[in-house]
């Protein structure tokens, strides 16, 4: 037996915490160009902490973990590294 509307790919998922509600729909922020970019996302499965996304962003995108009630499209925004890990600050330090 063959199940012809399955797809192979795997499904994008997101924590639940990047997700924006407004009247638009939900939606998520993705960084680009040190912008904020709303993007009206397609929701999936709800698993409680992570959703899946079935449409709106690509795993390319940087999405905001916890997105502010206040941000718009256009809002200039400084991305900050990655804090490090107890391993890599002890392979720094060598």
């Amino acid at each position: 037996m063959r199940l012809t509307d399955a797809h192979p790919e795997a499904a994008l998922t997101l924590p639940a915490s990047t997700l924006i509600f407004r009247s638009q729909g939900p939606q998520v922020a993705v960084v680009e160009n040190n912008r904020i970019s709303l993007r009206k996302i397609k929701i999936g499965r709800d698993f409680g902490s992570i959703i899946e996304v079935l449409s709106g962003v690509t795993a390319a995108d940087q999405v905001v973990t916890v997105p502010s009630d206040s941000f718009a499209d256009g809002i200039e925004v400084r991305v900050a590294e990655p804090a490090k890990t107890t391993a890599q600050n002890a392979e720094a330090a060598k």
